[in-house]
């Protein structure tokens, strides 16, 4: 069965990707239910962080699954609406307000490179294997997709990967900046466990404005984005969480944020 699957696990939400029997494969379907699942898992107050996985330890995901396309990509009415899909879950993803964490055994390609690149943070084993095969499909990528990339590993590499499709093993998606760190195989599980309870452990509010920090930054003079900004820094300020974190830090202790 093609489906997103969700879990809660205290302040961490997991959504996971799952088509193992075609390597996580999505269809329209899982493209469509994606946006559903992250803003359920969002609006959960005692969310966090989330984390975004694919089903099993072979791979991330393998990409749009291409044996539907007969029935999903007919005609060009039926390429644009596939692409709406695409690009409405890719968008929902980028702009949670919560941090996510693309947790990304073996493969991630295609498709799911797309989800994995628009997460906040990368974590990946040493068995991966990314990809962007467009050329080799004749298949031009959603901007959303191509933005993400750019951003992550600059536009000479990002041209690069889509016009030659290559595999970057993790050694090298570490070096480009595609991944933010690799843990071995076997340990990847337990490490973004920890990483992710970690992130769930700080102020909420100054979590957010960090995410909120970085899209201004990047997007260079919205005055959208640099007025939440401001409403953050306000807020934090006024905070229950600035007054405890400033108490344990004088008294060397562990703070304990309510995310109030």
């Amino acid at each position: 069965m093609a489906e997103i699957r969700s879990r809660v696990d205290g302040p961490v939400a997991t959504v996971t990707l799952s088509q193992p029997t075609r390597l996580n494969a999505l269809s329209l379907e899982m493209w469509k239910a994606l946006p559903r699942a992250l803003h359920a898992a969002e609006e959960r107050e005692e969310t966090r962080v989330l984390i975004i996985d694919g089903d099993g330890v072979a791979a991330f995901s393998a990409g749009a699954d291409i044996a539907r396309f007969p029935s999903e990509r007919t005609d060009p009415r039926d390429a644009e609406h596939y692409s709406d899909a695409v690009s409405d879950a890719l968008r929902a993803l980028i702009g949670l307000r919560k941090p996510t964490i693309a947790r990304v055994h073996g493969i991630c390609s295609g498709g799911g490179a797309a989800i994995a690149l628009a997460c906040s943070i990368r974590i990946a084993s040493d068995k991966l294997r990314f990809a962007i095969p467009a050329g080799r499909l004749g298949i031009v990528y959603e901007f959303e997709a191509v933005q993400q990339l750019v951003e992550a590993v600059g536009s000479g590499f990002a041209y690069d990967l889509l016009a030659s499709g290559r595999t970057v093993e993790a050694e090298e998606a570490s070096r480009l900046g595609l991944v933010n760190r690799v843990v071995p195989v076997g340990e990847l599980d337990e490490y973004v466990d920890a990483y992710a309870a970690a992130i769930a452990d700080n102020a909420p509010l100054a979590v957010e404005g960090g995410i909120v920090a970085v899209r201004a930054a990047l997007a260079g003079g919205d005055e959208h984005l640099e007025q939440r900004l401001r409403d953050l820094q306000a807020q934090a300020i006024e905070s229950a969480d600035y007054a405890e974190g400033v108490s344990a830090f004088i008294e060397k202790r562990r703070p304990r944020f309510s995310g109030r």
